[in-house]
């Protein structure tokens, strides 16, 4: 049986912040599923947000740096699970089953950024290639003259054929990437694209609203356990390890969004002591208490960001050394 043990996750979720440099870099790996990935956009604010730990009353500001460095870390966690994703899957392995491509999406000097341009690009794509698309990762890289370019690395069945982004194609002659130029390379390994969530590659300068990368695996192709670990890497660390002592149960459910705050995990609610502050009308105000008669489902975006910056409680405190 093919299966990556809670223990080695587990053991995994220490190794976050290292970078992998080749395919020597072996184990299990977490990648995050999260509702975005954006920064913050909470405007006309006198002071950074917060984390107020709730046992010490230690409190720990939410600098820019900080939140860049967060942001990295979320990559870097996500980005290199999916490689070991693709890695876990048997037909990666032998090379006869699917095919592995690098895609790079640059943009011409005169086309400015918008923020749904690899979005469409994506769908299109998607739309294009159908059920020969087995999974993607991409990672946006800012250059030094202030315009990202994109890393987009697509796992396809073997024999498929994608169409030059920048040249029309079909009928209609339909343009995937009308922004800029574009180049098509095969790929020997997922790993090719985690050196550039690396700080060498990653600089602050990313656009407001700006996602800086993604991930999706086609369902059905992990097995079960590994689809679990795939989507328990997207929790805070802390509530991970929690979660990762019953992740081969027959009766696992994956945790919820308390309301009032927290997380539902097999009949409890389970908190960090960190929590989430915004300073709102001349007072700090928790992130989930804020909520605290709200159900996830149907919440506006901006109530839903709330609830996905209890994930920078986590990493934060990390990143502080705590």
């Amino acid at each position: 049986m093919r299966y990556l043990s809670a223990f080695l996750v587990n053991e995994m979720l220490e190794h976050c912040n290292t970078q992998p440099q080749n395919e020597q870099c072996e184990g299990a790996s977490i990648r995050g599923l999260s509702f975005t990935n954006k920064v913050n956009e909470f405007e006309n604010e006198p002071f950074n947000p917060r984390l107020l730990n709730r046992v010490t009353g230690e409190v720990l500001e939410i600098t820019p740096e900080i939140k860049h460095k967060f942001r990295l870390s979320r990559m870097q966690r996500r980005v290199y699970a999916w490689a070991n994703a693709m890695k876990s899957i048997g037909g990666l392995k032998g090379g006869f089953r699917y095919r592995q491509v690098m895609i790079t999406l640059t943009y011409a000097p005169a086309v400015k950024w918008s923020p749904n341009q690899i979005k469409d690009f994506m769908s299109g794509l998607k739309r294009v290639l159908g059920d020969k698309l087995l999974a993607y990762a991409w990672v946006a890289e800012m250059q030094e003259r202030g315009v990202p370019h994109y890393h987009v690395f697509c796992v396809v069945k073997k024999g498929t054929k994608i169409p030059m982004p920048d040249k029309p194609y079909g009928q209609r002659g339909h343009v995937l990437w009308p922004f800029g130029m574009t180049k098509i390379e095969t790929a020997k390994t997922p790993y090719y694209l985690v050196k550039y969530t690396g700080k060498e590659h990653q600089k602050e300068g990313f656009y407001k609203g700006m996602r800086i990368f993604a991930v999706w695996i086609a369902k059905g192709l992990l097995s079960e356990l590994e689809a679990r670990i795939f989507r328990v890497s997207g929790l805070p660390k802390w509530l991970a390890r929690e979660v990762l002592m019953f992740i081969e149960d027959k009766g696992y459910k994956h945790p919820t969004p308390a309301i009032g705050g927290g997380w539902e995990f097999m009949g409890q609610v389970l908190r960090s002591d960190w929590e989430y502050q915004e300073w709102v009308n001349g007072a700090w105000v928790n992130a989930s208490s804020s909520m605290a008669n709200l159900q996830y489902e149907g919440m506006t975006d901006g109530e839903r960001r709330l609830i996905d910056y209890r994930e920078l409680v986590d990493f934060a405190r990390d990143l502080a050394g705590m």
